[in-house]
């Protein structure tokens, strides 16, 4: 696990528990034949996430799109949860935050004409690369923030 620190560059795991859960979902989702045991050609698929330069950022876009499940390109609100879920356990945040979280990220980050889900692209660029601005209607009016109740 220690070396999983080292190489990733993770220096906000708040504790071990935190670092093994994001350990053990990244394994598990290489591990794509389910014997527990990871192949070369395995642990290759996370190149495709990215480069090993940043190998943080490679791994949180590699989780993002682990919680597509559908492999549609699309996040929904329940595929986000399970991400946030991922990457707070064990992080001492509440899990009832996490639930407030979903709602916001999905109104921050999903599109006007569809609040129900959000472009993987659009969380990545969120997550990975800092905040975005919020995508303009195509009808041309003005961005307006909107509070789910």
């Amino acid at each position: 696990m220690d070396v999983f620190k080292e190489l990733s560059g993770f220096t906000d795991f708040v504790n071990p528990d935190h670092q093994r859960g994001i350990t053990a979902r990244v394994l598990h989702h290489l591990d794509l034949d389910k014997d527990g045991m990871l192949t070369l050609e395995e642990l290759n698929k996370i190149a495709e996430y990215g480069t090993t330069t940043n190998i943080s950022q490679l791994l949180i876009t590699f989780l993002i799109n682990a919680a597509d499940k559908d492999k549609n390109g699309l996040l929904t609100a329940a595929e986000m949860k399970d991400y946030l879920t991922w990457i707070c356990t064990g992080s001492g945040v509440d899990m009832e935050e996490v639930d407030e979280a979903v709602g916001e990220v999905m109104d921050l980050l999903s599109e006007i004409d569809d609040p129900t889900n959000v472009k993987i692209d659009v969380v990545i660029k969120e997550f990975v690369g800092g905040p975005t601005d919020p995508p303009e209607p195509k009808d041309g009016t003005k961005y307006v923030p909107h509070v789910r109740h």
